[in-house]
């Protein structure tokens, strides 16, 4: 089967947990095997589930913060620095399996993704050690689609994490099983497949002043499809498997008869795949395994009318 990671990264408050744990219980209900939790939250108190692996066996922040005079914020990136020091206890906890799946919850601070080195190095372990990483990106879709700016301002953060880090990326829309019932699927697609010029031009009207760096960001992202959303309902089936489905890919997850397995519910597994070409600009043409910027043929994305889907250069399915 292989090796392969799931990191889960987001700011605080998008559902890392949520998601994790009911990921993980939908992958066992689907009869995917090998698949562990990994708590990579050195100041996480309530997780709502056993992770096989948990950091805080290695390291609390609270006694960092204790032995090093730090705040929360300063002792949990010394945490994780901690952990990547850490390379025997790595090797007694991830070296055990030939084949496994993890699903890593990770902190909520975005600094850790941005300008700290420390999750991209963390990364790189995982790839030495045989894992096929892929980044799951949670934007909180009740603060992203409450002004224009929110959501081009959640947009940046993901597409600074996904440069830092450096790996196939999966960005998910999360919460849209709270989203309120007057949202009709119109309001939810002007995010999910946004007009440049209709994005600028509302996020200028919230705020005139910065029209021009939000027409600059609008045009920026459309043209060279580095964001797809995947919105993620957990009270629908076929959604979960949508996102499931883009991050297998991702990591060639299934390269033998276990791709398709748990699927049936789809209707159309076509036009599930179908859907994860269009609004998966991010897996395929957001960051290549070595960090250029690609489209889903292996050509600089030229030009695009909607986040993940290319109007120009190659349109040709990975391999």
């Amino acid at each position: 089967m292989g090796k392969y990671a799931q990191l889960v990264v987001g700011p605080a408050g998008s559902g890392k947990t949520t998601y994790c744990r009911k990921m993980y219980e939908h992958l066992q209900s689907i009869k995917r095997k090998f698949v562990h939790m990994f708590n990579l939250d050195p100041a996480a108190e309530e997780l709502g589930y056993e992770p096989s692996i948990d950091i805080r066996d290695l390291v609390m922040v609270d006694d960092v913060m204790e032995e090093c005079s730090l705040g929360p914020n300063g002792a949990l990136v010394e945490a994780v620095e901690y952990l990547i020091m850490s390379t025997d206890w790595l090797d007694e906890v991830l070296d055990d399996f030939s084949d496994d799946y993890l699903i890593i919850d990770c902190p909520g601070q975005v600094e850790l993704y941005t300008h700290i080195p420390v999750m991209e190095k963390f990364c790189r372990i995982l790839e030495q050690k045989g894992y096929r990483v892929v980044t799951v990106y949670l934007v909180d879709s009740s603060r992203a689609v409450a002004r224009k700016l929110d959501f081009l301002a959640s947009v940046l953060s993901v597409i600074s994490t996904m440069v830092a880090l450096s790996t196939p990326h999966v960005t998910v829309l999360s919460k849209c099983d709270l989203l309120p019932e007057s949202m009709s699927t119109d309001d939810l697609d002007s995010f999910l497949f946004p007009d440049p010029s209709v994005l600028s031009a509302e996020a200028a009207m919230e705020s005139p002043h910065l029209a021009p760096l939000s027409s600059a960001v609008s045009d920026v992202v459309t043209e060279f499809s580095l964001v797809g959303l995947f919105p993620l309902n957990w009270d629908d089936v076929d959604s979960i498997n949508r996102v499931i489905l883009s991050v297998d890919r991702c990591v060639d997850y299934g390269a033998d008869e276990e791709m398709d397995a748990g699927f049936e519910s789809l209707d159309r597994k076509e036009d599930m795949e179908a859907d994860a070409d269009f609004a998966g600009g991010s897996e395929w043409g957001g960051i290549s395994w070595d960090g250029s910027l690609l489209d889903k043929g292996g050509d600089i994305t030229q030009s695009s009318d909607h986040f993940g889907m290319e109007d120009e250069g190659s349109l040709d399915e990975m391999d």
